[in-house]
């Protein structure tokens, strides 16, 4: 699966849960696998949630990786 594609089904879930639809709704709607919705909301969206993040403020994107400190310099 590429990037992309991840990052769109993520969103797709997302967006449903803001809308206020069940797992089973996403699920059918959207097309995938309702463990599949499960997991993207319970490890992205409610750990963003638990860590006392604002719902209106998450970001479908993951956080940028730090340059490895032995890495070459260009």
């Amino acid at each position: 699966m590429t990037r992309k594609s991840q990052l769109a089904r993520r969103g797709a879930v997302i967006v449903g849960v803001r809308a206020g639809r069940s797992d089973k709704e996403i699920s059918e709607f959207n097309k995938i696998l309702i463990n599949t919705v499960r997991n993207i909301i319970r490890r992205h969206y409610e750990f963003f949630l638990g860590k006392g993040g604002n719902p209106d403020d998450y970001d479908i994107n993951r956080n940028a990786q730090k340059r490895r400190s032995d890495a070459l310099q260009p």
